[in-house]
């Protein structure tokens, strides 16, 4: 499948050939992990795999420092809130849980306030994926933008 669309690209002009390769390579409709071959390019004795741009973000979408900000931290406040005399909620803010002994940023207080809400019957990791969601924009097929 050598197109005319590798030579485009300057790191690909230098005479190198694109190369046939078998990757494995998540099927959806049977949930299973397929072999399949695919044509890549080649540079300085690589295969690259090009992904287009909207389909990838400089920093990790899932990270633990982000369930923590996010889903931990959020977890915290609803614990400490309290209701006001009018019935609103007050809530401590993030910024001041973070100084508070057993809630900075770390493995230990991810894995507790985790099991605490847990006995709570509430899922942070849901929560946190939810939160996501809502950030998160689907790319614009291929066939669409055409």
């Amino acid at each position: 499948m050598e197109t005319e669309g590798f030579q485009r690209f300057i790191g690909f002009s230098n005479g190198q050939r694109p190369q046939t390769v078998k990757r494995q390579v998540w099927n959806a409709d049977t949930c299973e992990w397929d072999a399949e071959e695919f044509t890549l390019p080649v540079a300085n004795g690589k295969v690259l795999v090009l992904v287009p741009a909207g389909w990838a973000r400089s920093t990790l979408l899932m990270s633990s420092g982000r369930f923590y900000d996010t889903a931990v931290l959020s977890f915290a406040q609803m614990e400490r809130a309290v209701r006001s005399v009018d019935g609103g909620l007050i809530k401590t803010r993030k910024l001041d849980l973070r100084k508070e002994s057993g809630l900075e940023r770390s493995r230990q207080t991810i894995i507790e306030a985790t099991l605490r809400a847990f006995e709570a019957h509430e899922d942070l990791l849901a929560v946190f994926k939810a939160f996501l969601d809502s950030k998160f924009t689907t790319p614009v097929e291929d066939a669409e933008a055409a």
